[in-house]
């Protein structure tokens, strides 16, 4: 299915997208290609950052105390998802992968998580691999007694995607997945990649390849708040799946099917052009070429019903979930 990004391919800087791009933008590639990630003092309008911020407040005013974070507020937060689609931050990552970007996933957070290290893509890939990306953005001006963000530069060419590039099972199809396993193996891959604190000011972004080791600092002030908000993106045209729950030597994948864009509030098409999906009851896909005679009448039909399952309980998933609101 074709190679991963192209900043981070050897020679990027002899693709054509590379030379005939600004100074600024040929800066950011190769800290991208260099260290997985890049900071971006600025990159967002700040009425769009005070709009986000507004709107996290507002949502976890309403959620209570014990709320750790809020997945996909965009649903029903407009400030969220005017930060998640914001367009300055959309071309950027769209040069990075080489693709249009394809905003699916907001976290929004009140504190530092103090998470273990750990690397994005074990819950989320694309095939062909890599055509995903973190945007994290302060929504306030975070300092070092905050947690903050700690990433490892370089540790995106080590970090597997895979349960079993790792020695770990696949998680099971509740999502049951050896995070303790999986975080003590990262723990030794980045063993001499030192880690690095990101301190920095409201509006900063910091967009981080899927494949980089991150987490959080301690948080070392009591009640000290590190409001920020993550968007995760992938690139368009990739078939998007969750590899802790996949099966990539049976070629069989968790894919993520419906995946909404939040930019247009609708699925995204799948499978791309060239692939054919089967789906099975056990909530994996056989992802194959779309060449040749293909499976049999029975297998296209019952992968269809188990498709029309899907999408019928991610309907009603979502429908209960605007009734919550």
């Amino acid at each position: 299915m074709g190679s991963g990004p192209w900043v981070l391919e050897p020679g990027y800087r002899d693709d054509p997208r590379y030379t005939s791009a600004p100074a600024a933008h040929q800066e950011l590639a190769d800290a991208f290609h260099a260290d997985g990630y890049v900071v971006v003092p600025g990159l967002v309008p700040g009425t769009t950052v005070l709009a986000a911020r507004a709107a996290a407040q507002a949502e976890y005013a309403r959620r209570g105390p014990a709320t750790e974070r809020v997945i996909d507020a965009w649903r029903w937060r407009p400030g969220v998802r005017a930060l998640a689609t914001d367009p300055a931050t959309a071309d950027l990552v769209t040069f990075l992968l080489g693709r249009p970007a394809v905003p699916f996933q907001t976290l929004s957070f009140r504190r530092g998580t103090e998470q273990r290290a750990h690397a994005d893509a074990i819950h989320f890939d694309t095939l062909p691999a890599g055509y995903t990306c973190g945007v994290w953005v302060a929504l306030e001006d975070v300092g070092d007694d905050q947690g903050p963000l700690v990433v490892h530069p370089g540790s995106h060419r080590v970090a597997p995607s895979y349960p079993e590039d790792l020695g770990l099972a696949p998680g099971d199809d509740r999502g049951a997945f050896d995070r303790t396993g999986y975080e003590d193996v990262v723990a030794r891959q980045v063993a001499d990649l030192p880690g690095r604190r990101l301190a920095v000011a409201q509006g900063t972004a910091v967009v981080w390849a899927s494949d980089l080791v991150h987490g959080g600092a301690p948080v070392d002030r009591a009640g000290a708040t590190r409001w920020s908000q993550v968007t995760h993106f992938f690139g368009a045209g990739c078939v998007y799946v969750t590899p802790q729950r996949s099966r990539r030597a049976e070629g069989r994948y968790a894919v993520r099917d419906p995946l909404v864009n939040v930019a247009t509030g609708r699925p995204e098409p799948q499978p791309p052009p060239g692939w054919r999906f089967v789906r099975t009851p056990d909530r994996l896909t056989q992802v194959v070429p779309d060449a040749g005679p293909g499976p049999g009448l029975p297998v296209r039909a019952g992968s269809a019903v188990v498709g029309l399952g899907r999408r019928a309980k991610w309907h009603a998933a979502s429908l209960r979930d605007r009734l919550r609101r």
